[in-house]
């Protein structure tokens, strides 16, 4: 991060709790100047999260240390570079401007001790309408589309509360239950989809042959 205060507390080894919570810092653009032009000489030091420019070498100093992280309110729209921070234990994100769940998962691939995870007031944690009807999740939900909790909860082994409610081994269980079945009736599909062409293409070869007769 730019800030010269911000840098600072970066750059303490064995650090465990930061809070960057509503950063006000320079005008972005000037930041974003700056580290386009740092990152001819070093690729991919600073990232641009949106809100934020994350500098990765002061990244790396803490990443094995730092158990908790507070990025709320800093209109941030990417995470994926929180991958390296591995020994996360708490991370707050709310308030942001989340909106990828692919980069959400890209995170989650990376921090293997992640216990608690704020995301509420992303785009990310609105409800989905759908279509269909009936579609349950674990907290009882219908009527709207894949419950964003529910696919958070997959992505991460470790986590036991999500903004703020308390994920149960029930509740995981179910989804771990439910999202095999769908894979299974997925590659049922897929099967019966792929003999069908091919029964459907010899009947007509036959036929060909008949007319041919």
């Amino acid at each position: 991060v730019p800030h010269s205060r911000v840098r600072s507390r970066l750059s303490i080894p064995g650090l465990e709790e930061l809070d960057l919570s509503r950063q006000q810092p320079t005008p972005l653009e000037d930041q974003r100047e700056r580290a386009a032009a740092m990152n001819e000489a070093e690729p991919g030091r600073f990232v641009d999260a949106g809100g934020m420019i994350f500098d990765m070498a002061s990244i790396a100093t803490i990443a094995r240390s730092l158990r908790i992280l507070e990025l709320a309110d800093n209109g941030i729209t990417t995470v994926a570079h929180l991958c390296y921070c591995g020994s996360l234990q708490e991370v707050v994100l709310s308030n942001n401007a989340i909106a990828d769940m692919q980069d959400l998962a890209q995170m989650l691939s990376g921090i293997q001790y992640l216990q608690k995870l704020e995301l509420s007031g992303n785009p990310i944690a609105e409800p989905k309408p759908t279509a269909g009807k009936g579609v349950k999740s674990a907290g009882g939900r219908s009527g709207v589309g894949p419950s964003y909790r529910d696919e958070v909860v997959l992505m991460s082994e470790t986590l036991s509360v999500l903004d703020g409610k308390e994920i149960t081994m029930q509740q995981r269980k179910f989804l771990q239950d439910r999202e095999m079945m769908r894979r299974r009736r997925r590659q049922a599909k897929a099967a019966a989809k792929g003999g069908g062409g091919g029964v459907r293409g010899g009947a007509g070869h036959a036929a060909a042959l008949e007319g041919m007769g």
